[in-house]
């Protein structure tokens, strides 16, 4: 006879399974747990909304924690709705990703996690892996710091009328102070400094959440680049969240701040943009001269603004840029048709980006 499996029985079979993985791992005995116990759990579900880089976001997070003296397992995931007529909202309209990372606490003094994340944004995929710690210096205050190493290219994106360029993830470093409540409640506040070899950008970060009842918590938490670099989008976002935690009771409150907090990190993305005013879009050189009907030879360069480009001339040359669309950036001199080159005299080519900036070059035939 075929039996199905409830899913409590599916949540066992994983505990246990997990369980034998890291039971075989050498043992640490610690004061509040046996050697070598797992305990799966808790298991913490949370709801939020607010905004994220001018789109209204509202979505879910989760993440189980697989509990063990020596090595503890935490898997996460989220999801978010951005609202469709905004700013990355016009080019994708959600974001959602996921990760895992181990921790080990040394009991009721500090811990080092290290994981792996993603982000799905702007219609690509950004990842990090990342390492940090955590050390309590008083009976309800601790310090933290961690650093991410951005993986994967920069990402073009094809379709941006909100005049995103292009996007990647970048690496970072952030430090800050922790402080737990009597009744539970949190506060934290990080400084971080985002591709710091590059465009060294630097922002803030924060939260703070209140436990309503032992399972249930309402907070808020947010970041915001305090500074940015020229065509760099200003990332930022606000929210509110509502989470419930089962599975577990819960340890002494700076107890499961030491053991888990901040393991949960997502990738920093930086996204280039066009401001869409007339100086965002740039041409070099402004002044090119070129020699009769010559073929082939590059005479100048667009770059900046929102890609793809497209280009028109004053007067109206039919062959003038051959594939000038999408991201290329390099213009040619190809005149094939001889709408003016015998002539010779000036040709105004004006370069428009996706989101309306212009530049002008001025070809002058000798």
């Amino acid at each position: 006879m075929h039996m199905l499996r409830t899913p409590a029985g599916r949540t066992r079979t994983a505990c246990f399974a997990l369980a034998i993985l890291l039971a075989a791992l050498p043992r640490l005995a610690v004061a509040d747990g046996g050697a070598g116990e797992v305990v799966c759990g808790p298991y913490t579900l949370s709801a939020h909304g607010g905004g994220q880089s001018d789109s209204s976001a509202a979505g879910v997070d989760g993440r189980a924690d697989f509990l063990n003296p020596f090595l503890s397992f935490h898997l996460f995931g989220t999801y978010s709705r951005l609202d469709d007529e905004r700013s990355i909202g016009q080019v994708d309209n959600k974001t959602f990703g996921g990760g895992v990372a181990l921790s080990h606490t040394f009991a009721h003094v500090a811990n080092v996690f290290a994981g792996y994340a993603f982000l799905n944004e702007v219609g690509e995929s950004f990842g990090h892996a990342y390492v940090g710690g955590k050390f309590k210096l008083g009976a309800r205050t601790l310090v933290s710091a961690a650093y991410g190493f951005g993986l994967g290219d920069a990402k073009q994106v094809a379709s941006n009328p909100a005049g995103i360029a292009g996007a990647e993830s970048v690496d970072w470093a952030k430090a800050g102070m922790e402080y737990v409540g009597g009744n539970g409640w949190k506060a934290n506040l990080r400084y971080r400094i985002s591709d710091p070899s590059g465009q060294s950008i630097s922002g803030a970060e924060g939260g703070f959440s209140y436990p309503l009842t032992p399972a249930m918590s309402v907070g808020v938490s947010g970041d915001y680049d305090i500074t940015t670099r020229d065509n760099i989008g200003r990332n930022w976002r606000g929210l509110i969240f509502f989470a419930y935690t089962f599975g577990r009771e819960k340890a002494a409150s700076v107890d499961v701040a030491l053991d888990k907090s901040d393991v949960v990190i997502y990738p920093v993305v930086l996204r280039a943009v066009g401001s869409g005013a007339a100086g965002a879009l740039s041409i070099s050189p402004t002044s090119p001269t070129v020699l009769g009907c010559s073929q082939g030879s590059q005479i100048f360069t667009a770059s900046g603004g929102a890609p793809p480009y497209t280009w028109s001339s004053s007067p109206a040359l039919g062959n003038f840029i051959p594939n000038f669309g999408g991201n290329n950036a390099k213009s040619f001199w190809s005149d094939s048709t001889d709408d003016f080159c015998s002539m010779g005299g000036t040709v105004q080519i004006t370069v428009q980006d996706s989101r309306g900036a212009t530049a002008v070059a001025t070809i002058t035939v000798p």
